[in-house]
């Protein structure tokens, strides 16, 4: 089965506890108090309070689409194969959604960092130095290493992470359910990361959504594509998802 099919499927959710042998990092729990709005989860208790305090979602309309141009030479590399699953794809038509701060810091333990990058290594996106890394996975694929070969199983939900190796922290960039995923990511430059996904609409078509992320100010960008007859027409899988076996 396809990860992007795991991660889509409403009706099987699939408990981290019924696989006590296999090693996550610590997650984001989602909140009950918590919205949707315009892709992410934002909870009702933040919005007044640390990372939301004094946080505007608007943006200066020229700096965000020069922000947008400044990615097409992702779509002429790491981005390529995964803009020509969808039919109509054109970075033209992507239009500003949202902004909005990283996730408060988390503080990850030595052991716990060590056992994550472990397992985890090979499927996270690390900048250049490799001091930074787009962790999109952890949270939702519950990996099992045996002999050479990763086992995994799915949850419906997602949630992506920012992780600053040295400084063992982490913070959440996006949380999303069932109708979206995040499939690949990718840096730009050293403080500048873009993530492609997609969203599912009420028709069941899936579109795409770019996400661009700036590690220095820790905010992250939200465009939508607002072409109806741009939609993903064959499945796509991350390079290093490709060599999982999903149980």
């Amino acid at each position: 089965m396809k990860p992007t099919t795991l991660l889509l499927l409403a009706t099987t959710v699939l408990l981290c506890t019924a696989c006590p042998s296999k090693t996550k990092t610590p997650a984001v729990a989602q909140k009950k108090d918590s919205a949707v709005v315009n892709g992410f989860y934002i909870d009702s208790s933040e919005l007044n309070g640390d990372p939301y305090k004094n946080f505007s979602s608007s943006a200066d309309t020229a700096a965000v689409q020069s922000l947008l141009d400044s990615i097409q030479p992702l779509l002429n590399g790491p981005f390529k194969e995964w803009a020509s699953t969808f039919r109509n794809f054109q970075l033209s038509d992507f239009r500003f959604a949202n902004r909005r701060p990283f996730d408060s810091v988390e503080t990850i333990s030595r052991k716990d960092l060590d056992s994550m990058l472990q397992l985890y290594q090979p499927f996270l996106h690390y900048s250049a130095d490799k001091t930074k890394a787009i962790d999109l996975y952890s949270a939702s694929l519950y990996l099992e290493k045996r002999g050479n070969k990763y086992y995994a199983t799915g949850d419906v939900d997602q949630t992506g992470y920012f992780l600053d190796i040295n400084a063992m922290q982490q913070q959440a960039i996006f949380h999303y359910g069932p109708s979206a995923a995040g499939e690949l990511a990718a840096w730009q430059q050293p403080a500048r990361f873009v993530v492609g996904g997609i969203f599912v609409t009420d028709d069941g078509n899936r579109t795409p959504i770019l996400l661009i992320g700036n590690t220095d100010k820790k905010e992250i960008y939200y465009f939508e594509n607002n072409n109806t007859n741009c939609r993903q027409v064959k499945d796509y899988t991350a390079p290093a998802l490709r060599k999982v076996i999903f149980e």
